[in-house]
Order: structure tokens, then sequence, then C-alpha cells
């Protein structure tokens, strides 16, 4: 009982019916060793947003960010400032934008804002989105038009018709210390799982093998695969009716 090799673990999300978790680590488990941030490429294709959206804690999430409206908040006016200044769209006249348009992994260039969707092990449900991505966060593009504010030089005036929202993630089994000494770090569980029953459980049980983030490391030292990569979303769009409008 218990765990041959932690390769079998996709084999067990699966009889859990978890369709992006073992997809996810497949793929990390089949490419040569990657450590983040020197990532291998990027995997655009396995999760969507339809997905996410259909596990209530992301859903939430989502649902905030566009009731409050994130791109124009004081954070997001001076994100929105900063991407039309590198486009150079801050000029004498008005103009049209679209940041959600480009390839996926490109966005990362127009974002302007995002919400984090974090999980816990003691707390969360050890389902998909938690074998899939884990914390991960939701993105936001934004199309519209910018133009100068009469009589107010350096001040523009944006008027947002279209959201985008997408799913950015690191796929890697890196801890995030809260201190500075490594002595003291923590590596992150990842579950208890068997290979024999197919069980996984947040809790030890008779045969199951209690497994972290450094256990993966390991396994990657050990036979040099295991690639971290980056994961994105499609993106999910949405019209502001009415369009928003706000000075930068």
């Amino acid at each position: 009982m218990g765990l041959s090799s932690i390769t079998k673990i996709p084999g067990v999300m699966r009889a859990q019916g978890w369709r992006v978790g073992p997809v996810l680590m497949d793929k990390w488990f089949g490419r040569p060793s990657a450590v983040a941030p020197s990532y291998s490429s990027p995997d655009t294709t396995t999760v969507t947003m339809n997905w996410v959206l259909g596990f209530p804690r992301a859903r939430q999430v989502y649902d905030n960010l566009i009731r409050e409206r994130i791109w124009q908040n004081d954070a997001g006016k001076r994100r929105v400032r900063e991407v039309l200044g590198k486009k150079n769209l801050l000029g004498s006249g008005a103009s049209s934008f679209d940041g959600t348009r480009r390839p996926v992994p490109q966005l990362e260039d127009e974002y302007v804002n995002y919400r984090p969707v974090s999980a816990s092990l003691t707390s969360d449900p050890l389902d998909d989105l938690f074998a899939g991505l884990a914390n991960f966060n939701l993105r936001v593009v934004i199309a519209g038009q910018v133009e100068p504010v009469s009589g107010q030089p350096g001040k523009f005036r944006v008027t947002v018709a279209r959201v985008g929202v997408y799913v950015q993630d690191s796929y890697d089994f890196n801890d995030d210390p809260a201190g500075l000494n490594p002595k003291t770090w923590v590596s992150q569980p990842l579950g208890v799982w068997d290979e024999t029953t197919n069980k996984v459980s947040k809790a030890p049980f008779s045969g199951g093998v209690y497994v972290t983030n450094e256990t993966f490391r390991t396994w990657r030292t050990a036979n040099h695969n295991g690639g971290d990569f980056l994961v994105f979303s499609d993106v999910l769009f949405t019209d502001v009716r009415p369009a928003d409008s706000f000075v930068i």
C-alpha cells in the first residue's frame, strides 16, 4: 500500500474524477528539469475559465472583481496609465485600444489589475482546483478609448467598454517561505495519497503517504525531469454596460 512513486498520483487523481490536476502534473513529470522562474514553455490549453468558475471559491473572487470594477480603482488607474503610456496612446488625440486580443501569454504586458485566489489545505476541499492550480491569479485586461481631458494638461479620460479575465499561475513545487532563514521553512503539504486504494486525504490514514513540495523537488533531482511552467487559461470577456469612464 502507499505510493511506489509520486508519478502514480495523477492516477489517483483520475480515480477521484478530477480532470485538470492530473493533466498538469503529468506534464510536469514529462518535462526536462526546469525551476521557476526559469520556466519551460507555458501551458495555454488545459485550464479554461468555464472550468475554474465552476468552483465557488474562484467564482466568488471573479464576481467580486467584476462588481468592484477593479480596473478603475487607484491601483487599476495607475496600471492603466502605465500600459497606455507604453503604447504611446497618451497623446493629443483620441485613440482606441484593445488589450484583450493578443495571445494569452502576451497579455501579461496588458493586464491592469488582478485578484488572487488562495487555497488552504485546512479550510478548502481537496478537489481538482486545488490539485491543478492551488493558489493562482485572475488577471484583468480592458478595451475601450482614451482621450486627453480638455483644460487639464497631462490628464486623460479612459472609457472601458469591455473587460477580459484570465487565469495566470506558476505550476511549480517551490515553497513560499514566511521568513528569511531557510532552516525555519516548512514544505507545503500536498495531501496523503495511496495508489492501491486510490484514496487521498488531508489527514494521515493507514497506508497513505504524506506528500509535500519537497517530495517533488527530491524526485526532480533524482530523475532530471520535472519542469516548472506557467499556466494560462482562455479569456472570459464581459461587455461593460454602460461603459466605465474615469480620468488617469
